[in-house]
């Protein structure tokens, strides 16, 4: 057998396989997105046991095969504690890594996803904004990495830049200026100039910075309409872990 390959990255999720492994989906700076098996992770006292859970941070040892991936150790784990111990925190970190599972690609460069998604775990942990508003800067941050970005800093129609009263419209991947917003004559989210600014701002932000301000009122609703329609366009299939959260009442 060749030398393990170590790798860094946060586990996406866990899955039992046979009677004591676990499967890992894992979102690594070297390889993008792999699978691994993590045998015998299932038993009591297994070394693999704690570093083979949902949003751990870990340097994983990791044998690459041909057919399949082991791994064979960790190190240096961060396990995020603080989302373990709150219901809520907890469902909002299982979304937030099943999206970059939905995002992210084997054998790409997915280290900005990576970067985002320790920024959102941390950001929660922290408590340094809001959870309820780390999913929509989440959200927009990881549909832009992902190559989809809408426009929001001219108008899609006349070029003009935009400000105050610009009207967003997610099925055009852009917004209008209050001038063309009648012209075009569809219905949209209409955008003050501080909804519209952090919109700007999540889509130019580097991910590792990209959780730095706070929103309230009718611009966190605005932001929050804006981000959620048009991230249903961009995610074709159901995801588990916000059928929990409506369940629950979290989402």
């Amino acid at each position: 057998m060749s030398e393990a390959t170590k790798v860094h990255g946060i586990v996406l999720s866990a899955a039992p396989a046979g009677e004591s492994d676990r499967r890992l989906l894992i979102l690594t700076k070297e390889y993008g997105k792999i699978s691994a098996f993590a045998k015998g992770a299932r038993r009591p006292g297994s070394a693999l046991l704690a570093c083979s859970q949902p949003f751990t941070l870990t340097e994983f040892s990791v044998y690459m095969g041909r057919s399949s991936n082991s791994v064979t150790g960790a190190e240096n784990v961060t396990f995020f504690d603080g989302l373990r111990a709150d219901m809520e925190k907890m469902c909002y970190g299982m979304y937030l890594c099943e999206l970059a599972d939905f995002f992210t690609r084997e054998g790409n460069d997915e280290s900005e996803m990576l970067n985002l998604l320790y920024a959102a775990l941390r950001t929660m942990e922290k408590e340094t904004v809001p959870t309820g508003l780390v999913r929509p800067v989440y959200e927009l941050k990881a549909v832009s990495v992902f190559g989809e970005a809408p426009s929001v800093f001219k108008c899609i129609s006349c070029g003009k830049e935009l400000g105050e009263g610009s009207v967003f419209l997610p099925e055009r991947a852009g917004a209008v200026c209050p001038e063309c917003a009648g012209a075009v004559g569809r219905k949209g989210v209409r955008l003050n100039e501080s909804a519209l600014y952090a919109m700007q701002y999540t889509i130019s932000t580097q991910a590792s910075k990209v959780f730095s301000f706070n929103l309230t009122g009718e611009v966190e609703r605005q932001f929050k309409s804006a981000v959620s329609s048009y991230l249903k366009l961009h995610v074709d299939r159901p995801l588990k872990s916000l059928e929990v959260m409506e369940q629950l009442g979290q989402s």
